[in-house]
C-alpha cells in the first residue's frame, strides 16, 4: 500500500479526539494529519513541541527528561480545543503581532473543523 494510502487509512482509522489528548497521542495525530495535508508544517511543529521538548528534556535544566513530566505527557488527557482558544484570547489580549493572532485563529480552526466538521469520529451537526 502507498505511503499515502496508509497515511489516510491509519487517519481513518484513528479519529483522533483533540479535546481528550495526551501530548504523546498529540505528537501522532499532529504528525498523521500534517501527513496528509490537513495541517501545515508549522501547525505541526506547534502542536507536537510539547511533548517533543518533554521527551527531550529540554524543559529541564539538566536536560535529562524528568520521569513525571513524561508520564504525565504520556498518561494526562488535555482538551487542545480549549487550549488553543486560551492561547488565542492571550494572543488578542496582551497585543501580538497580527501574524501570530491570524496562526493562532487558523490552527483553531483546523482543529475544530477535524473534530466537529465531519472528518473525525466527533461530528455534531449544527
Amino acid at each position: 500500500m502507498p505511503a499515502s494510502e496508509a497515511t489516510t487509512s491509519h487517519i481513518k482509522a484513528a479519529q483522533f479526539d483533540f479535546t481528550h489528548i495526551t501530548m504523546k497521542e498529540l505528537a501522532v495525530a499532529s504528525k498523521a494529519l500534517y501527513d496528509e495535508g490537513i495541517l501545515d508544517l508549522g501547525q505541526h511543529a506547534s502542536l507536537s513541541l510539547h511533548y517533543f521538548a518533554v521527551e527531550q528534556g529540554l524543559n529541564q535544566g539538566s536536560g535529562i527528561p524528568s520521569p513525571a513530566d513524561i508520564s504525565r505527557a504520556e498518561n494526562e488527557k488535555i482538551d487542545v480545543i480549549a487550549m488553543q482558544k486560551a492561547n488565542l484570547r492571550e494572543a488578542r489580549q496582551s497585543g501580538r503581532s497580527e501574524t501570530e493572532i491570524q496562526f493562532s485563529e487558523k490552527l483553531l480552526n483546523t482543529l475544530e473543523n477535524y473534530q466537529y466538521g465531519g472528518k473525525g469520529r466527533f461530528f455534531a451537526s449544527a
